[in-house]
C-alpha cells in the first residue's frame, strides 16, 4: 500500500472521528470537510499579512510551532536574526505609540512627537530590514526540507488540532475556530477570540454557515 493511500485511511479515521464530536445537528462528514476548506481557503487565499514569523505552509505556521506537532522544520541563521530585528521593531513601535500620549512637561518644543517619529523611523527601518531577511529564509524551504509543505502532513495537523479545539470548546464553533488559529500561529490559545485571529474567524464562521456546509 501506496504512503498516500495510508494517510488517506488515517485523515478519514480522525475526520469520522471528529464528526462525533462536532457541532450537533451538523455531524456529517461533507460537514466537516467544508469547515476545513473554508480554513484552507482562508489561508492560501486570503492572508495578506506577511509571515514575520517565517509561517509557511496550507496552515501558515510558524516553524517551531509545527515542530511540536511533530513536522520536521528547517530554521537557520537568517530565521533567527529576522525574529531578532522583528522583536526589536516592535520594541520601537511600542515607544513611538508611549510618546503619542504621554503626558507631562517637555524638555524642549515637540519633544515626544520628535522622538514619537525617531522611533517610528526606526520600526520601520528594521521592519524592513527583518522582512528582507525572512524572504531569503522563506525561499530556501521546500518540502524535502520542511514538513510544512507536504500537504498529507499537514492536512494530518488540522485534523488533529480542529479536534483539540472542538473537545476543549464543547463544540461552540466560533470558540473553536479561533482556538485553532492561535495554536497554528504559537498564540495563547485562550482567551480563543482576540484581535489576532478576529478576521480570521468572522471569515471562517460567516461563510460556514452562509454555504450550509456544503
Amino acid at each position: 500500500m501506496s504512503i498516500n493511500s495510508i494517510m488517506g485511511k488515517i485523515r478519514t479515521t480522525v475526520a469520522l472521528t471528529i464528526l462525533s464530536i462536532l457541532l450537533s445537528g451538523t455531524n456529517t462528514f461533507c460537514e466537516y470537510n467544508h469547515l476545513k476548506n473554508i480554513i484552507l481557503r482562508y489561508t492560501t487565499n486570503y492572508m495578506n499579512d506577511f509571515p514575520y514569523n517565517g509561517e509557511t505552509g496550507i496552515l501558515m505556521m510558524p516553524p517551531l510551532v509545527a515542530s511540536s506537532f511533530g513536522m520536521k522544520v528547517y530554521v537557520d541563521n537568517d530565521y533567527k536574526q529576522a525574529k531578532k530585528l522583528f522583536k526589536e521593531a516592535q520594541n520601537y513601535l511600542r515607544d513611538a505609540k508611549k510618546y503619542l500620549i504621554i503626558k507631562g512637561r517637555e524638555s524642549y518644543p515637540d519633544e515626544f512627537a520628535i522622538k514619537a517619529g525617531d522611533n517610528f523611523i526606526l520600526f520601520r527601518r528594521l521592519s524592513q530590514k527583518a522582512k528582507s531577511i525572512m524572504k531569503g529564509y522563506l525561499s530556501r524551504l521546500k518540502p524535502d526540507n520542511d514538513d510544512r509543505l507536504i500537504r498529507d502532513k499537514s492536512l494530518l495537523i488540522l485534523d488533529k488540532i480542529l479536534e483539540i479545539c472542538i473537545k476543549a470548546n464543547n463544540h461552540r464553533l466560533r470558540d473553536s475556530i479561533g482556538m485553532f488559529y492561535n495554536i497554528t500561529r504559537g498564540i495563547d490559545p485562550s482567551p480563543t477570540l482576540n484581535v489576532e485571529n478576529i478576521r480570521f474567524v468572522n471569515f471562517v464562521f460567516n461563510n460556514f454557515l452562509k454555504e450550509g456546509g456544503k
